[in-house]
């Protein structure tokens, strides 16, 4: 049979294991709610997901990769959830419903309706920067409103439903 000091040793053995789990899930692992029909069909209004957070302070975002992120003095109360379409250092232009990246034309497979709008001159983006869009290109405000997103700006990828 245990003796209490091993009981209250075991005990203390579990509450630091709880509490370094929780250090981790809390400082990389964040769940947040969608809200809005931006990335439909992909992400839904209401689901949850959960997004590493500080995903870009390592390693630069890649194309394709779902991010939040917060516009410095654009939409100061609101975190905004977009694709990752065109990386630093490229062209990005939109002609006749198509997406170029350095006069290439962008397949996005995962669109279910590929009308990017209005068509878009070509920019260039500087290091640093990130051109982002909602997948319901009719129902998004993203790079084409704003501009370029800055690496600083991305808070973390979103990596789980």
């Amino acid at each position: 049979m245990k003796n209490r000091l091993e009981q209250i040793n075991e005990v203390m053995v579990g509450v630091i294991i709880g509490l370094c789990i929780f250090f981790i899930i809390s400082n990389f692992f964040i769940p947040i709610s969608i809200q809005g029909s931006s990335m439909s069909p992909t992400l839904y209004d209401g689901s949850r997901y959960i997004l590493k957070k500080n995903e870009y302070h390592d390693k630069n975002p890649e194309r394709g990769d779902i991010v939040l992120f917060k516009l410095l003095g654009y939409y100061d109360d609101e975190y905004l959830v977009k694709r990752i379409i065109g990386l630093e250092g490229e062209s990005v232009e939109i002609r006749n419903n198509n997406i170029y990246i350095n006069d290439k034309l962008f397949d996005e497979p995962y669109l279910y309706n590929p009308n990017n709008g209005s068509d878009m001159e070509k920019i260039t983006l500087k290091e640093g920067e990130y051109f982002v869009m909602g997948d319901n290109r009719g129902n998004s405000v993203d790079s084409r409103d704003f501009g370029p997103v800055l690496k600083k700006e991305l808070i973390g990828e979103l990596i789980l439903r």
